[in-house]
């Protein structure tokens, strides 16, 4: 497989920025067979010219381990290259395509059993699960995702030295609309057995039977993006609806899972009616009739695609019961994937560094403001908490900045905690409205794509002249501090109050990506709580931002007598890698 991806780079590679048609319409028709594990797709796709010179060849990527036949277009050409061991053919147009025109290529694909790969079996097509991604259809152009990544393996099959993420520098690369921000209708009629359901993107016009096989029709009522999915399987569906029945532009919500996985449908409608309202509000109008959450076979992981969210069996199956994490993980999982809906369906961003704080951050942070909106900020706090605790070393802090991560963590755990950290200094209304801007402005995915840069702009923008710095730390310097509270001594105050003298020391450095780190003076604003409770720290009696700057330092405060915790930064809202002896508890009182 290695070799095979090194080749197909060596030889196909000149044309990484061959001028291709976008994809703009897909019709398929889908046979499929899951008693025989096996799959026949006849496709069609609608290929239009979005730029300004004509295009004479057309260039097509096949899926490895897929059949795919003959291709047809609906012009005269000539196959220039048919190279099915490597997966790429172009064909020679006689008369060029030019800007505006458009043509459609017919192609099928045959799909069946694959064998052992390196992570188990691989059955796109099962006698109950069937779930066959866009990804295994023939794509349009050079693909760079079936180059051989990492630096070891390029080295060993002579390859050049490539980053794993262009730069965010790069302009050329918020240009390349490829990787999936074209927009384009589906209409699919997926066939198979009598006693299944199949399933794919939009509305379900119509089913039929036909010599004992089971059809069904869907097409899209506007433009998705390219990211799709088929499903079939004996499938039982519970269906709510969003926002109710006064409604004229109703969303119809389907969980479709295996009979007897129902633990978490409750849940997952719950999720999704509590999503669609807070993040319609704060983001805009979710864009279509329909909302699904499809079950398939596998572990656990989700995947939001437009319309149809994907869930494997494993998520189906967990059990909050013996959850320990403190706050519904299915809940929570589920807004994250709705979110997405907003966050990577409709903003798609330029495939730079710092693509994942555009995508995973945002819906992650989008999913915090669900569960606090629908559960109560406590619930919100866990998943806070959770987020902080998986982002803590044993890990080394030479990170990049936020600006420029690609790293999973950094994505999925720090992007949407400096989100949070800098909701809680600016207040959540100013963040909601430089998010709603970021979205209004690249909603339409029309190249140049964004990049974290239009993240900090609008982000900018709302974050006062005296937050700024801070803004800075969070997202554009790998920004960490040192804060601890040595010890806290308490005194009677006027009117049942007790004095607090709080002893702290403060520290900031910043990391670089080689692990160099620089002492940077600190003169910030931090945190200062003030917490009931006994053996535990309780609910907070004091909360405010003080001046804090770099060494050892007294803080003193007025508080109600109920304290018996104190310390800076107590919420943890910058970046400490050892928060623990942030708070410390108060003397005991004679």
């Amino acid at each position: 497989a290695a070799g095979r991806k090194a080749e197909y780079e060596r030889r196909y590679g000149r044309y990484t920025a061959a001028p291709q048609p976008r994809l703009e319409g897909v019709r398929l028709h889908a046979e499929l067979h899951p008693e025989r594990g096996d799959a026949e797709i006849r496709g069609s796709y609608l290929l239009v010219n979005r730029g300004d010179a004509a295009i004479d060849s057309i260039h097509v990527t096949t899926y490895p381990g897929v059949a795919t036949g003959p291709m047809t277009l609906d012009r005269a050409a000539t196959p220039a290259v048919s190279d099915s061991r490597l997966g790429y053919r172009v064909f020679a147009l006689r008369t060029p395509l030019r800007p505006g025109d458009s043509l459609r290529l017919g192609w099928v694909v045959r799909i069946g059993k694959r064998g052992f790969a390196n992570d188990g079996v691989t059955h796109s097509v099962a006698a109950n699960g069937t779930f066959i991604r866009n990804a295994e259809l023939p794509w349009i152009g050079y693909q760079e995702w079936r180059e051989l990544a990492g630096a070891g393996a390029r080295r060993d099959h002579g390859l050049p030295p490539r980053p794993a993420l262009p730069s965010l520098d790069d302009e050329a690369a918020r240009l390349d609309a490829r990787l999936g921000a074209e927009r384009m209708m589906v209409e699919a009629t997926v066939g198979t057995r009598a006693d299944q359901r199949a399933v794919a993107p939009g509305t379900l016009r119509r089913t039929w039977t036909r010599n004992g096989r089971r059809y069904f029709q869907y097409a899209t009522e506007r433009p998705i993006r390219g990211d799709f999915a088929l499903f079939s399987a004996r499938y039982a569906v519970r269906t709510a609806r969003w926002p109710g029945p006064s409604s004229d532009r109703a969303v119809w919500i389907e969980v479709v899972h295996h009979p007897g996985h129902a633990m978490n449908v409750g849940r997952m409608l719950a999720a999704s009616r509590a999503s669609l309202e807070y993040l319609s509000t704060k983001l805009g109008p979710y864009p279509y009739r329909q909302l699904r959450l499809v079950e398939h076979p596998g572990s656990g992981g989700l995947h939001a695609s437009p319309i149809n969210v994907s869930f494997q069996e494993g998520a189906a199956l967990l059990d909050p019961g013996r959850d320990d994490r403190g706050f519904d993980f299915t809940f929570a999982i589920v807004a994250h994937e709705l979110a997405h809906q907003w966050w990577g369906n409709q903003l798609t961003p330029a495939r730079v560094e710092g693509a994942h704080v555009l995508s995973e951050s945002l819906a992650w942070y989008s999913a915090l403001g669900v569960v606090e909106h629908a559960r109560g900020r406590a619930e919100m706090e866990r998943l806070v908490a959770f987020m902080h605790e998986a982002w803590l070393p044993p890990r080394a802090p030479s990170d990049p900045p936020l600006l420029r991560a690609s790293e999973w963590i950094l994505g999925y755990r720090k992007g949407p905690l400096a989100l949070y950290a800098l909701r809680e200094y600016v207040g959540a209304g100013q963040v909601d409205v430089a998010l709603r801007r970021l979205l209004a402005a690249h909603a339409e995915a029309r190249p140049p794509l964004p990049t974290t840069r239009d993240l900090y702009r609008e982000l900018e923008a709302v974050t006062p002249d005296s937050l700024r710095p801070l803004l800075h730390d969070l997202f554009a310097a790998n920004t960490l501090w040192e804060l601890a509270t040595d010890a806290v001594s308490a005194r009677p105050a006027p009117g049942g109050m007790v004095e607090l003298t709080l002893a702290v020391r403060a520290r900031k450095i910043v990391v670089d990506t080689a692990g160099a780190v620089r002492e940077i003076p600190m003169n910030d604003f931090v945190e200062i709580g003030a917490f009931a409770g006994g053996e535990e720290r309780g609910a907070p009696v004091y909360r405010r931002w003080h001046r804090i700057r770099s060494g050892p330092q007294r803080i003193t405060l007025v508080v109600p007598a109920a304290a018996t915790w104190a310390g800076v930064d107590p919420r943890s809202l910058l970046f400490d890698l050892k928060p623990g002896n942030n708070v410390a508890r108060l003397p005991r009182r004679e």
